[in-house]
């Protein structure tokens, strides 16, 4: 019986530290590419929670990877803007405790935002009131 006790004891200090360890959790990751499958350094890679509107940003590294660490579980868009490049945006990516979720993505040549063309003769009047 002493033995039994001992037993259950040694596996309780095993299993309580493992359960305890791990974090409520998960990840986002991925490698920002062109079309030609070039990796692309320096993108600005943001998340946002659908759920709370929280943002992080993080700027892929030299082979096009990047991570988001300690994203709490939900739903998330994955926008993605680097020079010369169109913005890519990935909506309902999953997020679950203990798991990495997976957001490669593909960008397109072009400009990442819109140009506003004011035309010449355009006049602008100030209201002024004193």
């Amino acid at each position: 019986m002493e033995r039994l006790h001992l037993l259950f004891f040694a596996l309780l200090f095993v299993i309580v530290p493992q359960v305890a360890a791990q974090d409520p959790f998960g990840s986002v990751a991925g490698t920002v590419k062109d079309q030609q499958g070039a990796v692309v350094q320096n993108a600005t890679v943001v998340v946002r929670s659908v759920a709370t509107n929280a943002t992080k940003t993080v700027v892929t590294n030299e082979d096009g990877n990047y991570r988001f660490l300690q994203l709490q579980p939900g739903i998330y868009e994955t926008k993605v803007s680097a020079t010369n490049f169109k913005q890519a945006l990935l909506q309902s990516v999953q997020v679950q405790v203990g798991q990495v979720a997976s957001a490669d993505v593909t960008l397109d040549i072009g400009v990442a935002s819109e140009i506003v063309n004011v035309p010449a003769t355009a006049e602008t009047q100030i209201e002024r009131t004193d």
